[in-house]
Parts: structure tokens; C-alpha cells; sequence
């Protein structure tokens, strides 16, 4: 990728672009969706009964291609149906939830996102809740970020007092729709509406019809779309009619721009930097599944499977031949603080996430992130040290003398 930065100026613009400032991905015509449901102690009674009635349409609706997901949550998250187009199988899924205690929503959601992360196809995650979160360890810019950057639209349902606003202020950031209601009789309703909508909205134009996706590390940059700011990054646009657009992004060195092209099928993704000289960073961690921020912008998530251990001899090697490490490339030289979280289902203790400040001065840096013990080693064998472990695992610290129990116990 070739940046172009054009200095601020009234009499001065830049006539030039590069073809591969952009990729051009094409987008199969197929859903994959998850459903969550708020299964907290206020859904007792008529709203779980009406909510499991309002899945059940919805997943009768569905096409049979789409393939779909269910998740239940309270202060936990659980899967309670992996992914699968067998409308059978989810319809009995959704008699299994129980209800349970408070509200980690937007938990819940990263946890979708998770699940969605290398489909090949359309992404949604169709939510239902009655509350405010008032127990999640993310953030809900944490989610907003994550969900853009990941081409997941966010569709939501909300009953009674709800945070109307920014939950209404995600879903119009993934293009997708949130309802409100205070009737729980409304909820089957509501369901059978949000389908129709996107199908209206995107999945019936979807063959005829482009999407763009515009990312940038810092985030939070001012989007121009032939001329018109747009909004900030992480961006993302549906439904555009196949052509040419000019692209700028701006930073507070100038305006980086690019011609980009829309086709239809197809999702144009462009990915820019304040500045292309910087370094490739490959990223693993354990447990596997993290979530990766760096200095507040969302940057991916970690691999999982076929772990790898930094204590073989050979383990930078292996990171460096795997394509399906997370590798996070031009990521400017100088002081970045890192942030790496857990899967939100899966209870490793009180220390489920590290945050450390990392200088990153070579051309390439590989970094092993051991959120349970607080500590990260590079590729050149140092070791950053955060602080003690606190986990329930803490007692194993010594145990792990041989390369296969460490391993193993990465499977998490």
C-alpha cells in the first residue's frame, strides 16, 4: 500500500493516486448471523416467553443457506448453539435458555463478533435486551470499533428502559437498525421487521450493489468521500453503486487519499496509516482468542489453533510462517500501549486482560502476550514483566516444565 499526503492548503490538492491503496474482496452471497438474547432476572416471565417466540420466527424466516449461531447472557456469556444452518436444531437451542442474574450485553456481543470473525460472507449479530450493561469487562467504543472493522452489522432490539441512544448509535454505525419497545408482545413482531429490513436494506441488493470499509491506525479519523466528510474511522459503507471513489483520510500531517474502486459483489477495503514507514507486528497470545487494541484502536484477534510456545527454540519461526497469526503491519515506530482481552465466555480468574507500553523500533517484532501470567516476550527473548499473576491458576506457575503441558492448556 502506497499512502499519498497532501498538505493542508486553500490553493493545493493531490492530483494523485495509487491503484493499491485499496483491496478488492468479493463478498458470497450468504449469512451468517448470531443471535443473543438477554436471559437477566427482569426477563422473567411474559419478555422470555414473547423473546423465545420472536427467535423461533426469525430463524423460520431465515434462507435456508444462511447459517446461525445462538448465545444466551446474564453476567455471563454462553454459546448455547454453535453455528449451523439446521433450523431444527437452533428452534430446540432457544428452549434451553434459563434466566439468570445481570446484564454483561456488550460482553455478549464481542463474544458474537468472536464467533463471526473468519466466515466468509455477510456478518450479523441480532441482539435482544432489557437493560442497561452493568457488567461487562468491554467497552461499548471497544465493541463499536471492533464490530465496524470487522463488517459486522448490529441489529438490536430493546424493551423497556434501555440506553435508547447509544445503542440506537451502534447499530447506525454497522448500517444496521435498532427497535425499541415497551411491550414484550411486540417482540416477534420486531424480530420478523429486522430481517426484512436488512434484506430490504442490503442482502436483496447485495449481487448489484459494493460495500466499503475504511480503517486507520490512530482511529478516530475524519473520512472524506468525494469531498463530503463522512464520519470517522473505523467507516464503513453498504449499498454503494459500483464506480469510483476519491477517499481521504485525514491526519494532522495532511490528507492521505485514494482512488478507490467499488464493484458490485465485492467489499473494498482500505487500511491506511498516518505514516507507511513503520513495522509489522505478529501477535499471539494465551489464551488463545484475544482481542487486541493498541493505543485505543481495535487491531484483531489473536489465532486459535495449533498453539504455539515460546519455550521451543523455534517458536518465532513458527509464528512467522503461520498466515493465520494475527499480523498487524505499517504500525508507526515509537511508544504504543497495548491492550489484550479474553474470550468473554470463558472464566480464566480475575486477570482476563493486560495492558502494557511497548516501544516498537524494528522493522518487524513478534510478541507471545501470556495474559493469565501478566507478561509478554518478544522474538529477541525479552521479557516485559506487568505485574503478578491473579488468577486461579497462579499456584501452576512452576508446572508448566515441559513444552506439551504449556501447550495444552493454550487450547482455551
Amino acid at each position: 500500500m502506497r499512502p499519498i499526503f497532501c498538505l493542508f492548503s486553500l490553493f493545493f490538492t493531490c492530483p494523485i493516486s495509487w491503484s493499491d491503496c485499496y483491496q478488492l474482496i468479493h463478498q458470497p452471497v450468504n449469512n451468517h448471523i448470531v443471535l443473543v438474547v438477554d436471559r437477566s432476572g427482569s426477563m422473567s416471565d411474559q419478555p422470555i416467553a414473547e423473546a423465545k417466540k420472536g427467535v423461533k420466527a426469525f430463524l423460520r424466516q431465515m434462507n435456508p443457506s444462511d447459517q446461525a449461531a445462538l448465545i444466551a447472557f446474564d453476567d455471563r456469556v454462553n454459546l448455547i448453539q454453535t453455528s449451523t444452518s439446521d433450523k431444527a436444531l437452533l428452534i430446540n437451542a432457544v428452549d434451553q435458555i434459563s434466566l439468570g442474574g445481570s446484564t454483561a450485553l456488550y460482553d455478549a456481543l464481542v463474544r458474537a463478533a468472536h464467533l463471526l470473525n473468519g466466515t466468509v460472507g455477510n456478518r450479523l449479530i441480532i441482539y435482544l435486551t432489557d437493560g442497561q450493561d452493568n457488567r461487562s469487562r468491554y467497552r461499548l467504543s471497544e465493541l463499536e470499533q471492533m464490530s465496524v472493522s470487522e463488517r459486522v452489522f448490529i441489529y438490536g432490539i430493546g424493551l423497556g428502559r434501555v440506553d435508547v441512544d447509544k445503542l440506537a448509535q451502534l447499530s447506525q454505525r454497522t448500517n444496521g437498525v435498532f427497535e425499541h419497545t415497551h411491550r414484550a408482545s411486540d417482540l416477534q413482531g420486531l424480530y420478523l421487521r429486522v430481517l426484512s429490513q436488512y434484506n430490504q436494506r442490503y442482502g436483496q441488493k447485495q449481487a448489484a450493489s459494493g460495500s466499503l470499509v475504511i480503517k486507520s491506525i490512530p482511529a478516530g479519523r475524519e473520512v472524506i468521500i468525494q469531498g463530503r466528510k463522512v464520519g470517522p474511522t473505523p467507516y464503513q459503507a453498504i449499498g454503494l453503486k459500483p464506480g469510483r471513489l476519491k477517499v481521504g483520510i485525514v491526519y494532522s500531517a495532511g490528507i492521505w487519499e485514494c482512488q478507490a474502486v467499488v464493484q458490485a459483489g465485492h467489499r473494498t477495503l482500505i487500511d491506511s496509516r498516518q505514516s507507511d514507514l513503520g513495522a509489522q507486528l505478529i501477535i499471539l497470545s494465551r489464551p488463545q482468542g484475544a482481542t487486541v487494541f493498541m493505543d485505543q484502536t481495535y487491531l484483531g484477534i489473536t489465532a486459535i489453533g495449533n498453539p504455539i510456545s515460546p519455550r521451543k527454540s523455534d517458536w518465532v519461526s513458527r509464528a512467522r510462517a503461520d498466515g493465520r497469526q494475527l499480523r498487524v503491519r505499517s504500525v508507526p515506530y515509537g511508544n504504543h500501549r497495548f491492550r489484550l482481552k479474553g474470550i468473554p465466555d470463558f472464566d480464566f480468574g480475575p486477570q482476563q486482560e493486560i495492558e502494557i507500553q511497548l516501544s516498537i523500533q524494528q522493522e518487524e517484532m513478534i510478541l507471545f502476550v501470556d495474559i493469565l501470567r501478566q507478561k509478554v516476550t518478544d522474538g529477541k527473548g525479552k521479557t516485559y514483566a506487568v505485574g503478578k499473576p491473579k488468577d486461579p491458576f497462579q499456584e501452576l506457575e512452576g508446572d508448566f516444565e515441559n513444552d506439551s503441558d504449556f501447550e495444552g492448556f493454550d487450547d482455551f
